[in-house]
């Protein structure tokens, strides 16, 4: 298991298209990858369940990998985050 901390500096946080990139990237790891916040533990792989936990501007955010790839998909979620959700980050990921 691996797991990284990172604050969200994405206005309006990880909603809609952020979210929906979010579970673009976290689907092509074959770990499970969680996003822990206060009061919420969230399926990355799962659209409903980031948009229901509301990820907003400022909010840190622990990233938790666990399987093969683990380290990987920490390390990419987190540099996704810390991007501010960029939109180029994820046309260079998904290439």
């Amino acid at each position: 298991m691996k797991s990284k901390k990172v604050k969200v500096y994405n206005y309006p946080g990880i909603l809609e298209d952020a979210a929906f990139n979010l579970t673009r990237i976290t689907i092509t790891f074959d770990s499970s990858i969680t996003l822990k916040t206060v009061g919420h533990v969230t399926n990355a792989k799962s659209l409903l369940s980031v948009l229901a936990s509301r990820i907003t501007n400022g909010t840190e955010v622990e990233i938790v990998a666990n399987g093969k790839d683990e380290e990987e998909a920490v390390k990419c979620v987190s540099e996704y985050i810390q991007s501010g959700c960029s939109e180029e980050f994820v046309k260079n990921f998904l290439k």
